[in-house]
């Protein structure tokens, strides 16, 4: 059997031969001129630093980078919208049918696979602050 190899089956470097060891760095994120540092989990070469990182590894620390963007962009948190809406009482599914994106959207945006909509946001920041109703949005569907 032909497969390849992932970033988990590496015991030495492509790059240099060196040997791949599993730990977590220090990485700087910089988005729109706003830097940050996350500890990222992964595998990197002891010698060239070069690093392998699986989708599991990424995974890990998306959330931390969609927030980071989400903070700089002025958007709700992951943790922000899944509090206003179970607030509201919705289900993910729910919500994401009345506010639009489709039914897997309020699971993507809580835990930080992908950013909201500015208008989305701002729906949901006019709900929490009491200045229209749930009831309000469901009168227009």
């Amino acid at each position: 059997m032909n497969r390849k190899n992932t970033a988990s089956d590496l015991k030495s470097c492509p790059v240099c031969g060196g040997l791949i060891i599993r730990e977590n760095r220090d990485i700087s994120l910089n988005y729109n001129g706003k830097e940050i540092t996350i500890d990222q989990p992964g595998r990197y070469c002891s010698d060239c630093g070069e690093s392998f990182l699986s989708s599991s590894d990424l995974a890990e620390t998306g959330k931390k980078r969609i927030d980071f963007q989400k903070e700089f962009d002025h958007l709700l948190k992951s943790d922000e919208i899944r509090e206003i809406r179970k607030k509201m009482k919705l289900s993910q599914r729910k919500a994401g049918n009345i506010f639009g994106g489709g039914p897997m959207a309020f699971s993507k945006y809580e835990r930080g696979i992908i950013k909201q909509t500015r208008s989305m946001d701002v729906l949901m920041r006019l709900i929490n602050k009491n200045k229209i109703s749930l009831e309000d949005i469901l009168e227009v569907e």
